[in-house]
């Protein structure tokens, strides 16, 4: 092959031939587990005070911020953060 156009023509050759068997014969399957979307949640940059005592956050203290999910912003640097999200 030499030019663009002979290789698009043995790629339309290939793809007629591999069609076959790339068909999707599996069963679809039956949805079987509930799914929560997490849209949002609660967010907080770990402080101090956590390192020290950990229940801080599991208990939901301090200054959290709701942001949308997926969540991209700060910090930049190495840190570590915390997520937090209160499910029925």
């Amino acid at each position: 092959m030499d030019t663009k156009e002979e290789l698009e023509a043995e790629l339309t050759k290939m793809r007629k031939e591999y069609k076959p068997f790339l068909k999707n014969y599996a069963p679809s399957t039956k949805q079987t587990r509930d799914r929560i979307y997490l849209k949002n949640a609660l967010w907080r940059i770990e402080t101090e005070e956590d390192k020290q005592d950990f229940s801080n956050v599991v208990e939901g203290k301090g200054d959290w911020e709701e942001v949308k999910l997926p969540h991209f912003g700060e910090p930049l640097a190495r840190a570590v953060t915390y997520y937090r999200k209160e499910i029925d």
